[in-house]
């Protein structure tokens, strides 16, 4: 479920039954594997359009529900030097969730750790724009040390290849 890409993630009912599932996951995980890291969330950290969505799920108490948040950081082209990593330090999703927060989840917010499990640069034409190869290369080396900067102990990439089609992704 990505909040900004449903029609309807500000849905206060739909954004509740996703924790829930959350919620019934990580136990099963802990009962199963109780020394596993599990993983809430797959947010996307700094979308304004995921703002009512992230709200509505902390306010439903996600962090209870794993051992960390996972996020997806992505840049567009759109923002400055056309999307740079340094935009990272900007734009902050542990600073964006706070903004988001009220008063007495703060602590809970705080606490648990952002860990980026997607962040990538494009190729091919995207919503995000397009890079050129090198350009990624240098781009995602530098995200890496800028997420690292910001303490996040899981970072990933995220690599879409599907040259059957013609789709470039």
């Amino acid at each position: 479920f990505w909040f900004n890409q449903s029609n309807s993630g500000t849905n206060a009912a739909q954004v509740r039954t996703w924790v829930d599932f959350n919620a019934k996951i990580f136990a099963y995980v802990r009962r199963y594997d109780p020394n596993s890291v599990f993983l809430a969330g797959a947010i996307a950290g700094n979308y304004s359009d995921s703002k009512q969505d992230m709200r509505l799920a902390i306010q439903n108490h996600i962090t209870k529900y794993g051992d960390a948040l996972a996020n997806h950081p992505y840049l567009s082209s759109s923002y400055p030097d056309n999307g740079a990593p340094e935009n990272l330090l900007k734009l902050n999703s542990r600073k964006f969730l706070l903004s988001l927060t009220a008063d007495n989840s703060k602590k809970a917010v705080r606490s648990i750790p952002l860990v980026t499990t997607e962040m990538g640069y494009s190729m091919s034409k995207s919503h995000f724009g397009s890079w050129s190869e090198e350009d990624q290369a240098n781009y995602l080396a530098r995200s890496i040390f800028v997420l690292d900067m910001m303490h996040q102990p899981i970072i990933s990439l995220y690599a879409l290849v599907d040259e059957k089609n013609g789709s470039g992704e």
